[in-house]
């Protein structure tokens, strides 16, 4: 995908963006404030590519991740013991 700089439709997206700032200055201040730092900060999440390692990051910094993990190994602990419950019990 080539650069909005580079491409040959930039003339009718600069029209686009003429039409977009006429329509913005017949609303209030605030709304279209509010517009345009939402718009910056699409283009600002659009543009950061997040690594496989940030990825794994973010998942391992969630709240669920841990409560899987906890839930796993007390899993792990409580076959054990039932296991050994049972061999006992039946010796």
């Amino acid at each position: 995908m080539a650069l909005l700089k580079n491409s040959e439709h930039k003339k009718s997206i600069q029209l686009l963006h003429a039409e977009l700032w006429e329509r913005l200055e017949e609303q209030d201040e605030w709304h279209a404030q509010a517009f345009l730092e939402q718009s910056i900060q699409q283009c600002r999440n659009d543009n950061h590519i997040q690594s496989v390692w940030d990825a794994a990051m973010d998942f391992v910094r969630t709240p669920w991740f841990w409560v899987s993990v906890l839930t796993g190994s007390l899993a792990v602990c409580l076959a054990c013991f039932a296991f050994l419950w049972a061999a006992l019990k039946v010796e």
